[in-house]
C-alpha cells in the first residue's frame, strides 16, 4: 500500500505552490517513467504496479527503489485519468544560470500554455537546442501537462527560469551575440543569415513578446504569410518551429 505520508505529498505535488517548496515533481505513466529511469534526474520513489514488472522486468532491480503497488492505489493518487502503470516523485534539477556561449539559446516571454511550453521542448529536442531561458511567468515546467506534452524531452532541455528583461540586460555588452525576436512586421526569416551565438525570443500566446524586452533586441524578425492565408496567427510552439527549423537552414558562427 502507499502510505498516506507518501499520499499526502504525492496529492500535494499536483500543484505548483508544493512543488517549489518540496523542490519535487511527478512523473506519470509507463514511456515517462521509462526514459527518466535512464536520464540524470535524481528519482526519490518510484511505485509501479504488477502491470509495469510484466512489460519491463529489466527495470525492477532494487526493491528500495521500487514500490510495487495495485492499480486502484495509484489512479487514486495520480493527477492523469487513468494511470494504471506507474509513477515517480523526483527531484528538480537546480536552476542554474544558462548563458549563450557558440549556441543557441531560446528564450520564452510569457508563454502560458502547459501543451505549447512542451511542444516547444520537443522542438528543441529534435533540433538539439538545449537551453531555454524563460520568464518568470511562463507556465511551470514541472506541470504534468507540460512533462507529458514534451513526450520525454524535458529530460534533455535544460530551462532556467529568470527576470527575463534583466538577463537580457546582463548579456548588453556581449557585442559577439544576436539577440532576435518575433515580432509583427519584423524582417522576413527567409531574408535573414542567422548568426551564432544568439538569442531566439517568442513571446506570449496573445501579446507577443512584451516592449520592455524589445528595448534589447538587435534584430526584429517575424514568418511573413502568404496571401492566400486566411489564419490569422500561428500557434507559438508552430511558430517556433518554423523560425528554428529556417535558422538552421542559413546559420553561421561569428569570427
Amino acid at each position: 500500500m502507499i502510505s498516506q505520508k507518501w499520499k499526502k505529498l504525492i496529492k500535494s505535488l499536483h500543484q505548483k505552490k508544493y512543488r517549489e517548496q518540496e523542490k519535487l515533481f511527478l512523473v506519470e505513466g509507463e514511456k515517462p517513467i521509462l526514459e527518466l529511469l535512464k536520464s540524470d534526474f535524481e528519482v526519490i520513489k518510484v511505485f509501479i504496479t504488477n502491470s509495469f514488472i510484466k512489460k519491463n522486468p529489466d527495470f525492477y532491480r532494487n526493491p528500495s527503489d521500487f514500490e510495487i503497488v495495485k492499480e486502484a492505489e495509484l489512479v487514486q493518487v495520480s493527477a492523469m485519468e487513468n494511470n494504471q502503470m506507474a509513477l515517480a516523485v523526483v527531484k528538480q534539477y537546480e536552476n542554474k544560470v544558462l548563458l549563450p556561449e557558440n549556441d543557441i539559446v531560446l528564450a520564452l516571454d510569457n508563454i502560458q500554455d502547459p501543451g505549447n511550453l512542451g511542444t516547444i521542448l520537443r522542438v528543441c529536442d529534435w533540433y538539439g537546442i538545449k537551453k531555454v531561458v524563460c520568464s518568470n511567468q511562463t507556465v511551470d515546467l514541472y506541470n504534468l501537462k507540460v512533462i507529458n506534452a514534451s513526450k520525454g524531452s524535458f529530460l534533455r532541455v535544460r530551462c532556467f527560469y529568470t527576470d527575463l528583461k534583466e538577463y537580457l540586460k546582463s548579456l548588453k555588452n556581449k557585442k559577439e551575440l544576436e539577440i532576435y525576436a518575433t515580432v509583427l512586421g519584423g524582417k522576413s526569416i527567409y531574408e535573414i543569415t542567422f548568426q551564432k551565438p544568439c538569442i531566439i525570443i517568442m513571446g506570449n500566446e496573445a501579446r507577443g513578446v512584451s516592449g520592455n524586452i524589445l528595448d534589447y533586441v538587435k534584430q526584429k524578425v517575424s514568418i511573413p504569410r502568404p496571401p492566400q492565408s486566411g489564419a490569422e496567427s500561428l500557434n507559438v510552439a508552430i511558430a517556433t518551429a518554423v523560425v528554428i527549423d529556417n535558422l538552421f537552414r542559413n546559420v553561421k558562427n561569428k569570427t
